[in-house]
C-alpha cells in the first residue's frame, strides 16, 4: 500500500515511537516475525486458490 501511495506522489514521514516495556523484554522476533508475514503474504497472493482474482464490489 505504501508503495502505491508513493508511486501516486504521497510523501513518507518517519515518526519516532517510545516503547515501554517496563524492564520486560519484547516478544517479538525481528528477523523471523517478517520472514514469516513475507512467506505468508506470498502465499496468499499466489498460492491460494484464488489467487490473483478481485471481487466484483
Amino acid at each position: 500500500m505504501l508503495i502505491k501511495l508513493t508511486r501516486r506522489g504521497a510523501s513518507l514521514c518517519r515518526v519516532s515511537i517510545a516503547a515501554r516495556y517496563d524492564g520486560a523484554h519484547s516478544k517479538l522476533r525481528n528477523f523471523r516475525d517478517t520472514f514469516r508475514t513475507c512467506v505468508l503474504a506470498v502465499h496468499y497472493r499466489y498460492l491460494t486458490k484464488d489467487a490473483g482474482v478481485r471481487s466484483q464490489t
